[in-house]
């Protein structure tokens, strides 16, 4: 079924004097809902858009509507539920000028969710005579749908910049797109991209930043740091200096206040691709390892991802302060060089655990270290049962780490692992690892997010064939991995990122956005985005 905007004939209703009023378009239906304000022209006005194939709603009883605040351990403002298509009151009082989350949730008659949407963070209306528009797109659970913009139902996603790419969540729930390689039939690199996007889930559409890229990168980091609304720090990556690709040696920073891009006065100390970068406790954001590759020119016959040769993998880390605007070396040394590792910040105690990766002789490394930034130390850590390059990270809610998938053998394409390991990293910077368990599929450069549930959402990525995945599963400890949903495209080497809000109560979805699909040696980009609905 085409996705289509939902019947918004009736989304005006007459106000009661005292009363700030929600009108929700529900599948054709539209509920009135009162909730708490004050004035005759205030409205909140929610139209619901179908995602996906189907109808999310057609094994619903019910519907929830929910309005939450900011804070994710409170109740909601208001909240109802109603038979599907028919009119209910919402009771509550929502301030004028909040922070807020609209979502709603198709429930069966046993409190089961089959349908699931909501909004990024909104301000509700700041002042008699006010009114605001929420855009809900719904979509049953567990399920994949492409992006598209509901005005006119076609699909929407980044045209430049797919393989590469990084996509980060901002303080808002929107999402900053950037860089990326574009390739040819073979896979070869023919130029990197200086291009950036918004991606607004409210509309379902990527808007183009004017200013862009003040350097071409790919395959750099993209960190989120603190502060509302949060800017985000690029760092390194792949870029053209006269027509070779080389290892990037800038940095610079995305003020979305202003949606414009600000080089760091001073250069990293070290050219990095293949590095990874984590924001600590204090505000800094501490960059490891990484490579400075072997030049290579544009459009040469060697110059897909895999064939970048590592010339100097590095055994050194820098920090960038938000404050003073500089990077600085780390005095001491990790404990090993190492590029295309992964590395995760513990939330109890702000340790970072740096797992895996591989060296410039080309060996992929077990080992692992952690980082304890109260004296920017780095301690050696209990090794994984398998080696590990290019693999998948993320945090779980119990703050253990788990690493997914890779290769084991960077020499051997073909060495795709199929199992994940999970570790516990102590006050003392001390990683205690459980035993490798097995994935749903075996896959390499693929993306990792974590969920309220527990479980991590792997998508896409290589197999040993070389052919990229059109899969996703979900993973957790203790639980048999299983096959999530039916990703709408094959990509390797894409970017995701988790969206949502509202805590207790609200909602989550992952959107997945660009890379390319390869078959049998042949690339094409894929310039599209899907969300996965848990």
């Amino acid at each position: 079924m085409t996705p289509r905007a939902l019947d918004r004939s009736a989304r005006t209703a007459r106000l009661r004097r005292g009363a700030l009023l929600a009108v929700v378009t529900v599948l054709g239906g539209v509920v009135p809902l009162l909730v708490g304000g004050c004035g005759d022209e205030d409205q909140i006005r929610i139209s619901l858009v179908r995602a996906g194939d189907g109808d999310p709603l057609g094994a619903a009883a019910t519907v929830e509507v929910s309005v939450l605040s900011d804070d994710p351990s409170a109740a909601p403002l208001a909240t109802s539920s109603f038979a599907v298509g028919e009119s209910g009151k919402l009771g509550g009082k929502i301030p004028y000028g909040a922070a807020v989350h609209v979502v709603a949730r198709g429930l069966t008659a046993g409190g089961d969710v089959v349908a699931l949407g909501g909004s990024r963070e909104l301000v509700s209306p700041t002042d008699k005579g006010s009114s605001l528009d929420v855009q809900l797109f719904i979509a049953g659970t567990d399920t994949f749908y492409g992006t598209f913009d509901p005005e006119t139902a076609l699909p929407t996603g980044p045209d430049s910049g797919l393989p590469g790419l990084s996509a980060t969540r901002l303080s808002d729930g929107q999402v900053l797109i950037a860089g990326g390689t574009e390739i040819d039939a073979l896979g070869q690199i023919t130029s990197i991209s200086d291009i950036a996007y918004i991606y607004d889930p409210d509309r379902g559409t990527y808007r183009k930043v004017p200013s862009g890229l003040n350097n071409p990168r790919a395959y750099h980091t993209a960190t989120a740091m603190r502060g509302r609304p949060s800017s985000i720090l690029l760092c390194g990556g792949l870029t053209v200096v006269n027509n070779e690709i080389v290892s990037a040696a800038t940095c610079e920073v995305f003020d979305p206040a202003n949606e414009s891009f600000t080089p760091v006065p001073a250069p990293l100390n070290l050219p990095r691709v293949g590095h990874a970068a984590v924001l600590l406790p204090d505000g800094r954001v501490l960059l490891t390892g990484g490579a400075d590759i072997a030049k290579v020119s544009l459009g040469c016959g060697t110059c897909t991802r895999d064939d970048l040769l590592l010339s100097t993998v590095h055994q050194k880390a820098e920090v960038y302060d938000p404050d003073a605007r500089t990077l600085t070396q780390v005095q001491r040394d990790m404990i090993a060089a190492r590029a295309f590792h992964s590395a995760l910040r513990a939330n109890k105690n702000g340790r970072v655990l740096l797992v895996g990766g591989e060296d410039d002789a080309g060996t992929t490394l077990a080992s692992t270290e952690t980082f304890m930034p109260e004296g920017d130390l780095f301690t050696s850590g209990q090794d994984l049962d398998v080696p590990r390059t290019r693999h998948a990270a993320a945090r779980l809610p119990n703050d253990d780490v788990c690493v997914f998938g890779g290769l084991s053998d960077r020499a051997t394409l073909s060495s795709v692992s199929s199992t994940f390991e999970c570790f516990t990293v102590d006050a003392f910077g001390t990683a205690a690892k459980t035993a490798q368990l097995p994935m749903f599929a075996s896959r390499r450069d693929h993306c990792a997010v974590a969920l309220s549930s527990g479980e991590v959402l792997l998508f896409g990525g290589f197999g040993p064939d070389g052919n990229a995945l059109a899969t996703a599963e979900l993973d957790a400890p203790g639980v048999t991995a299983a096959q999530a949903g039916v990703p709408l495209k094959a990509r390797a080497l894409h970017a995701c990122t988790g969206l949502g809000g509202g805590g207790t109560g609200g909602w989550e979805a992952v959107l997945v956005v660009g890379g390319a699909d390869a078959r049998d040696g042949l690339w094409t980009s894929q310039p599209s985005g899907e969300i996965y609905t848990p």
